[in-house]
């Protein structure tokens, strides 16, 4: 198994244990509903969800902001393990920031890509799909060419 392989599934699992957490919250948020209806306790139960919406949004930009900004500010936590970053595949030097952006956009904006993600991984586990569409791959921080 290679390196960076091994970094996607600790990134991948950083995010599953995101999706969980969230929907781990919603099940035990669900509001309370209650038999009488008094405008005191409506208002209540109202801003009550919108702070509950607001940890909800809150929570999403965190993790939102995490993966697509995780390989430019080098914060990815597999690629940091395994001493790994992103390079251009043509002329292996370190990846232009707007490469190192969309390549981690394309699985968040398009559905159901971060499943042909997943499976292009044991395809080719050195690429991803946002990796072949921008050119860029991953290597370990001693291979790439430096100016």
């Amino acid at each position: 198994m290679s390196k960076s392989f091994k970094a996607f599934i600790v990134d991948l699992s950083i995010l599953i244990l995101f999706v969980i957490a969230i929907l781990l919250w919603l099940i035990f948020s669900k509001p309370s509903f209650s038999s009488h209806i008094e405008l005191r306790s409506r208002i209540s139960q109202d801003i009550n969800d919108l702070f509950k919406a607001g940890v909800f949004f809150t929570f999403y930009l965190i993790i939102l902001i995490y993966f697509i900004f995780k390989d430019l500010l080098n914060i990815s936590v597999g690629k940091r393990i395994y001493n790994l970053t992103v390079v251009d595949r043509k002329t292996g030097k370190e990846a232009h920031w707007i490469k190192k952006i969309l390549r981690n956009v394309i699985p968040i904006a398009i559905p159901g890509v971060i499943f042909l993600e997943f499976i292009m991984k044991f395809i080719t586990p050195k690429a991803r799909f946002g990796d072949m569409i921008f050119d860029t791959e991953i290597r370990e921080n001693s291979k790439i060419i430096v100016d």
